[in-house]
């Protein structure tokens, strides 16, 4: 049938080409919109060839329900979730590297403010510097901290929390 064909194809994409277009996000992941649109275009193509096998023509895709339909989210919110899990093994110790573990800076107000950022974002003066993955992951880490805890959450929950935001975002 041309819905198992559509799975079949589907898993292989999953399992094939977004592992080669994931490998080491935390370190390459692209800050400029045509790199990530780039990136993103790879999926879209796939998006199109699974609606060819279901027999939809190209006229009615609208991606943002198939995405759903098929509990996907974009590549750069995937990037983001790596991210985001990466820093959260970071912090929680299931990755040991006590010299990055140092880098992360904590933010600590000097007295009682309604600033809820957890992590301390530097000032930069250059994109490369504004883009680098630490200061990424910090400016991210303040952006999840209002949709999942990264000190008391499990692992799984903080996961599915990220995921499914990004998937209601896209």
């Amino acid at each position: 049938s041309r819905s198992s064909a559509a799975s079949d194809v589907y898993k292989r994409q999953v399992s094939l080409v977004r592992s080669l277009l994931e490998y080491d996000s935390a370190v390459w992941s692209p800050s400029y919109l045509i790199h990530i649109h780039r990136i993103e275009r790879v999926q879209r193509k796939f998006l199109r060839f699974i609606n060819f096998k279901k027999g939809i023509p190209v006229s009615e895709i609208n991606y943002k329900e198939l995405m759903r339909e098929l509990t996907l989210t974009t590549l750069e919110n995937r990037r983001k979730l790596h991210d985001a899990l990466f820093l959260y093994k970071l912090l929680n110790g299931a990755i040991d590297s006590p010299s990055l573990l140092g880098l992360i800076s904590f933010h600590i107000p000097q007295r009682a403010t309604r600033q809820t950022l957890t992590f301390h974002e530097f000032n930069t003066h250059t994109n490369y510097h504004f883009h680098s993955p630490l200061n990424r992951i910090h400016r991210l880490g303040n952006e999840v901290g209002h949709i999942a805890d990264i000190f008391a959450d499990s692992l799984l929950k903080f996961k599915r929390l990220l995921l499914n935001s990004f998937i209601n975002d896209t």
